[in-house]
């Protein structure tokens, strides 16, 4: 069952930022309120959600929605960031007032847990959270929160099973490139460096505009995606993001400061001395990487297939497959084995918590449960 329901919670944000959700006026809180009054059972109780991560707003009415209010008797009322603004959280904390019953936090979880604005669930996951276990299984402590704090304040976003079936993050080289050389074997940072210059002394250029070797984007954030990520894969490491872990020891060291990261970066000072790296990788925007991608200029990448979707889009509209790219796990050496397809288990990371202020903190529990049911993933990904 675990891994049929491995992405549960994912499921559950993609569902509450595409169905519909309801709003709720203060006519029909009061109706509600009296109908609580009267003892009726038949009135569905609409349960207030944040997510960071949103911005349009939806009713929760459509097939899907009206069946899952059907099976729990819940609604969710759904509340988003005005204009994606970051200080959405430490407002809500400041404010003073009552939080919605259910926050998607991302990375502000913390500042709600210093200011108590989100409940401990474990006992709740106890008593009340088959579902749960069952799914998250002997992951479960991946939930907790820290050493100091080992409480469990959200249930995770993130998929259980991390599966991956097609490299992404590694190198990534032109299909045009593969088929002028015969398809050779590139297994290493050499192997990948002959296969480009010897592609580039022969086509400088396409249609009229030089080619660029290999571009990176290290200007902004998705450094860490186009520089460190692909510097740690190269040497064999795990993608823990800025750290390399020793699983059997439990210990965890700053990547950069490995000797095997240094090989890499000297490897690419190379690159750049022999003019094989585009100049502006450090200091070009976004919409300039991409754009550059998308003339089928650019030979050679290190990126996540998801940052570089609408050049490959792009590519394709123009009639230039040959010019989107191959993933290629590339490594420093051939001791080395990348390990960009490792699967990682449940992840832990950001995920739904249950405010301190809710009136229906055992309903909002249960209706997190259920979302974890075989029932409810057919629900949401199949539909009824």
């Amino acid at each position: 069952m675990a891994k049929k329901l491995s992405k549960w919670l994912h499921a559950v944000l993609i569902l509450f930022t595409l169905i519909a959700l309801a709003a709720c006026s203060d006519g029909e809180t009061s109706k509600e309120a009296e109908n609580e009054e009267e003892g009726s059972s038949d009135e569905p109780i609409t349960l207030t959600f944040f997510n960071a991560d949103g911005g349009e707003e939806k009713t929760f009415d459509d097939p899907v929605a009206k069946k899952i209010t059907e099976e729990t008797g819940i609604k969710l009322e759904m509340d988003y960031p005005v204009g994606g603004n970051d200080e959405a959280i430490p407002l809500m904390i400041a404010s003073g007032g009552e939080y919605p019953d259910l926050i998607f936090a991302k990375g502000d979880i913390g500042k709600l847990i210093e200011a108590g604005g989100v409940i401990k669930l474990d006992d709740l996951i106890e008593e009340k959270g088959e579902n749960l276990k069952a799914m998250y299984g002997d992951q479960l402590d991946r939930l907790r929160n820290s050493l100091d704090d080992p409480s469990i304040y959200t249930v995770g976003t993130y998929g259980v099973e991390n599966a991956y079936w097609s490299t992404s993050g590694t190198f990534q080289i032109q299909l045009d490139v593969l088929r002028e050389l015969g398809y050779p074997k590139i297994r290493t940072l050499e192997d990948f460096e002959a296969a480009l210059t010897e592609y580039y002394e022969k086509y400088p250029e396409i249609d009229g505009q030089k080619n660029i070797p290999l571009a990176l984007l290290g200007s902004d954030w998705r450094w860490l995606i186009t520089v460190g990520d692909p510097a740690g894969f190269a040497a064999g490491f795990a993608g823990d993001g800025q750290w390399v872990v020793d699983e059997e020891a439990g210990e965890a060291t700053y990547k950069f400061l490995r000797p095997e990261l240094k090989e890499y970066f000297k490897w690419l000072n190379s690159m750049n001395a022999k003019g094989l790296l585009d100049p502006e990788s450090f200091t070009h925007t976004y919409d300039t990487y991409i754009s550059k991608l998308s003339s089928g200029r650019v030979l050679s990448i290190a990126d996540q297939d998801w940052n570089f979707t609408d050049a490959d889009k792009a590519l394709v509209a123009d009639g230039k497959e040959w010019r989107t790219y191959a993933p290629l796990p590339v490594t420093i050496s051939e001791e080395y084995t990348s390990k960009s397809l490792k699967n990682y288990g449940f992840a832990g990371g950001w995920g739904i918590a249950i405010s301190s202020t809710s009136e229906y903190q055992e309903e909002a529990f249960e209706f997190l449960d259920w979302m974890a049911s075989e029932e409810a993933q057919i629900l949401v990904n199949w539909g009824d």
